[in-house]
């Protein structure tokens, strides 16, 4: 499995781990964002923590690339 993952470019393993990391969160995220739509919240915070949520999907995105 070592030599296998040595003749990968390493450009490959790091979007691999990247999308990886990003797979195992999506759930947390949507079990989070359920939960908190439950609340009833002023439509501000709403949008405020969906820029947030945004913000970090493309910090994410620009990371990977």
């Amino acid at each position: 499995m070592i030599d296998w993952l040595a003749r990968l470019d390493p450009r490959v393993l790091i979007v691999g781990l990247a999308l990886l990391g990003v797979l195992l969160a999506v759930p947390f995220l949507l079990a989070a964002l359920r939960r908190f739509s439950r609340f009833r919240l002023v439509g501000g915070t709403l949008y405020l923590l969906w820029a947030g949520v945004l913000m970090l999907v493309l910090a994410t995105a620009g990371l990977v690339a």
